[in-house]
């Protein structure tokens, strides 16, 4: 699966399964309608380095991303 900031390397269901949320190689996280693909958001969050890990919290309303970057 591709994204337009890159590959992706991370994904998590929401919490009520609605959504997907994903991280790139490009630095991004994106949230993504399942059973219709629409985007809800999409959000550059690394300018070095790709998006390695996405959590959500309880309520699927916040969004923790974490990335190793050696730069």
């Amino acid at each position: 699966m591709t994204h337009s900031t890159g590959a992706v390397k991370t994904a998590i269901f929401s919490p009520d399964r609605q959504s997907i949320v994903t991280g790139t190689s490009g630095g991004a996280i994106q949230s993504r309608d399942i059973l219709s693909s629409r985007e809800r958001g999409s959000w550059k969050v690394f300018e070095k380095g790709g998006v390695d890990s996405v959590r959500l919290s309880p309520d699927g309303r916040s969004v923790l991303a974490y990335s190793h970057s050696d730069s």
